[in-house]
């Protein structure tokens, strides 16, 4: 049976808060659940896929304040968790600005004439993320973003030092129901 973990707040050093990582059945549900619902994401194409990303980052943009307060909660630090949402929201950017022409799909002519080769990319269907605590949003989406915009459905687990953020941000991948069903953020020490 899974125990609570009890995780200390680097501000006053009191344990404030508690995650329950999930049990074996659960995390093998979310998985398979994940891996089925892949399928769709990657038939709605990478111009879907970027769609899907640049809502979650309005999304994030419009409750910025929460994902912040909880990155302060989880790390103790104002300035530089203000500049990791920066940096995470401007990676957004840069990938779904680099993956059309990272992703597409090639046709080249051989020695042979009515032969061609053609290059076609096949996502994994789950990748999974393990991060670490010192930039917990920025290190645990730093390989989700290209993931995702590959075709791949995620599961992130950020340390259990710093699992404050996961629940703001699941928030806000909630309110993008094709992401919500491909990407998910797990608490614990699994």
């Amino acid at each position: 049976m899974n125990q609570p973990l009890a995780v200390r707040n680097p501000r006053t050093g009191i344990f404030d808060y508690t995650i329950m990582p999930p049990s074996k059945n659960q995390l093998e549900q979310k998985c398979l659940s994940l891996r089925q619902a892949q399928i769709h994401w990657q038939q709605i194409g990478i111009s879907g896929r970027i769609a899907a990303l640049q809502q979650w980052q309005q999304a994030i943009l419009s409750q910025r304040d929460r994902l912040t307060e909880a990155l302060v909660n989880d790390t103790g630090r104002l300035s530089i968790s203000e500049l990791e949402i920066d940096s995470f929201l401007s990676s957004i950017d840069r990938w779904c600005k680099l993956a059309p022409e990272l992703l597409q799909e090639t046709e080249k002519n051989t020695a042979i004439p009515f032969i061609k080769l053609q290059q076609t990319f096949v996502p994994y269907s789950l990748v999974g993320v393990i991060s670490p605590w010192n930039f917990p949003l920025l290190l645990a989406t730093i390989d989700t973003i290209p993931a995702l915009l590959a075709g791949c459905a995620v599961i992130v687990k950020p340390s259990e030092i710093a699992p404050r953020f996961i629940a703001p941000l699941m928030t806000e991948i909630n309110t993008v129901p094709v992401l919500r069903d491909i990407l998910v953020f797990i608490e614990g020490g699994v």
